[in-house]
């Protein structure tokens, strides 16, 4: 069980810890889950949001996620919360699950980078048509996804961002008013784990003006893939390297977070999409096209990304 809590650890702590990214999703939950709510939580990890909305009345949380060793760990802080009567752990993809009743309120943090690099589309799409009821409500509400043609030098960060469980004993003791830190305690690490850091593309890089590229309503109609063209006109001369992308989160009415260059960094940061290198103009005018969709070598669990300048 300690190796396989500190190995879960290490890969939900950046995402976890996040104040930008839990803070404001655990208020949407609460404003959002009523007494009484059957909920679907889709990719639970550690059951962080599952236990929120247990304990902001659901009478019943299902909670899915396809890493087994994930759905162990969840279970176990089920029980040390005392919210295991009210969730039912499902080990697998939402695509495969079936329930003898829709549900109230379907929650879905797959969020990278791009915004709907985590098959969020798909996901939802499926889980919206056959396990949602009518009317019911969708978390996230919407989400924008951001792009600006970069050069280099980007100005980020990336790489391995280390996180110590001895110095961050007292964030995991109050997340979301949860204590993870009792557990954590039990399995101090002598070396600091490690956590993926995001890019964060400095705006002195930016050759146009950032666009939104595309807005999902989750509440709406909406596709399972994403296509979209967007034309930029240069502010500067240089030369391209990139497309600096982030996506703008609606979790509900009054509670976002943005993603943007320049705005409090979160876990998320910014993508980028590499370009061929080209030399620019001033005022010269560019269109950018990118398609993200379901993989079509494994739709239900990855996307392919196809994107392109001209």
């Amino acid at each position: 069980m300690q190796a396989r809590l500190e190995k879960i650890l290490s890969h939900h702590a950046a995402m976890v810890l996040d104040p930008l990214r839990t803070l404001p999703l655990a208020r949407a939950i609460e404003k959002i889950v009523k007494p009484g709510d059957v909920v679907l939580d889709i990719g639970t990890g550690i059951g962080l949001l599952s236990f929120i909305a247990a304990r902001a009345g659901a009478k019943q949380v299902f909670a899915i996620d396809a890493n087994s060793e994930a759905v162990e760990v969840a279970k176990s802080y089920a029980q040390q919360f005392g919210l295991a009567d009210r969730i039912t752990f499902f080990e697998g993809l939402s695509f495969d699950l079936e329930l003898e009743k829709r549900v109230d309120v379907i929650i879905c943090e797959t969020i990278g980078s791009l915004g709907f690099d985590e098959n969020i589309l798909a996901t939802l799409s499926d889980a919206k048509k056959r396990l949602l009821k009518k009317g019911g409500r969708i978390i996230p509400d919407k989400m924008e996804l951001w792009g600006v043609p970069v050069t280099l030098p980007l100005l980020c960060k990336e790489g391995q961002g280390e996180v110590d469980l001895n110095s961050d004993l007292l964030t995991w003791s109050n997340v979301a008013d949860f204590d993870f830190a009792q557990t954590i305690g039990k399995i101090r690490s002598r070396k600091p784990l490690k956590s993926p850091l995001a890019k964060m593309i400095s705006p002195k890089s930016f050759l146009a003006k950032p666009q939104k590229l595309s807005t999902i309503d989750f509440q709406a109609s909406f596709k399972s893939f994403l296509h979209t063209k967007t034309s930029f006109r240069f502010l500067r001369e240089g030369v391209i390297s990139g497309m600096g992308l982030w996506p703008v989160v609606r979790w509900a009415k009054g509670l976002t977070t943005d993603c943007s260059p320049g705005k409090p960094h979160t876990h998320w940061g910014q993508g980028v999409l590499d370009l061929p290198k080209q030399k620019i103009i001033t005022g010269e005018k560019k269109t950018f096209e990118l398609i993200i969709e379901p993989h079509p070598e494994d739709p239900m669990r990855n996307t392919e990304i196809l994107w392109k300048i001209k």
